[in-house]
C-alpha cells in the first residue's frame, strides 16, 4: 500500500523530468544544425561508425583456420585447411 502512494508519484516525476530532459536536448541539436546550415557548414554525421579494423595478425588467422577446420570436420579430412606453423 505504502509503496503505490510513494512509487506512482516518483515514477511519473522521473518520467516527466526525462522528457523534459529529451526535449533540451533535441532542441539544442536543432539549433546547432540550424546555425550550421546558415553558415553553410556540413551538418556533423547522426551515426559516428567505428574506426576501421587493423589487419589481421598471423596468430589470428592461425586460431581462424583452426576454428573453420573444427567447424568443417565431418569425421574425414575433406574440407580441412593446413594450418601454419608458430
Amino acid at each position: 500500500m505504502y509503496f503505490e502512494l510513494i512509487a506512482a508519484p516518483a515514477l511519473m516525476l522521473l518520467a516527466g523530468t526525462l522528457s523534459a530532459f529529451g526535449a533540451i536536448v533535441a532542441y539544442r541539436c536543432g539549433v546547432r544544425d540550424g546555425r550550421a546550415l546558415d553558415k553553410g557548414e556540413p551538418l556533423p554525421p547522426a551515426v559516428r561508425l567505428p574506426a576501421k579494423k587493423e589487419a589481421q595478425s598471423a596468430e589470428d588467422a592461425r586460431w581462424d583456420t583452426i576454428l573453420a577446420n573444427l567447424e568443417a570436420y565431418d569425421g574425414s579430412s575433406t574440407g580441412q585447411k593446413e594450418v601454419p606453423p608458430v
